[in-house]
């Protein structure tokens, strides 16, 4: 039985993804999340909340936007794949050098169609103004937020594969 010429033929009652190699992500049905926290009680929060979202999620932490680059340049190169993450959730204040807000406009210029949301306890008039007035807003999360709150976006982002 066959589905079409690159997809899923069945073979001995085994399915068997002849495409594997040339579209991983024609299998990959687990969404991979980013998240790049410092705060460990809030990483705690949005752990939960992906997790109920889909108990296999894969996550890749990170607690700076140096640390987050590096994960997400293996993991291009890992998978040779220019959107290895189905979302990618960036606080703007984090360890290190770089902001998140830094860490979006980079993915922005290397990796456009990766989604992204922007969270940060910066009220929501002095977040636009950080961005300029010219320069496009990622999706963004205020803090504090809800569980529910963190739940919707988060699930709209990875249902529609940007935020909402």
């Amino acid at each position: 039985m066959m589905a079409t010429a690159n997809a899923w033929r069945v073979e001995d009652e085994h399915l068997v993804l002849s495409a594997l190699h040339q579209d991983p992500d024609l299998v990959r049905t687990t969404p991979r999340v980013l998240v790049i926290e410092d705060d460990l009680a809030l990483s705690t929060v949005i752990d939960r909340v992906l997790r109920e979202l889909d108990p296999e999620v894969r996550v890749d932490w990170a607690v700076s936007a140096e640390e987050a680059r590096a994960i997400l340049r293996e993991r291009v190169r890992r998978e040779d794949s220019l959107r290895p993450y189905d979302l990618i959730l960036a606080d703007v204040f984090l360890d290190g050098e770089h902001t998140g807000l830094d860490f979006w406009r980079w993915c922005q210029r290397e990796f456009p169609d990766l989604p992204l949301v922007v969270t940060s306890g910066l009220p929501v008039d002095r977040f636009f103004r950080a961005l300029g007035p010219d320069e496009p807003s990622p999706p963004y999360l205020p803090k504090p937020f809800t569980v529910d709150e963190c739940f919707d976006v988060l699930s709209g982002a990875l249902r529609h594969g940007t935020a909402v």
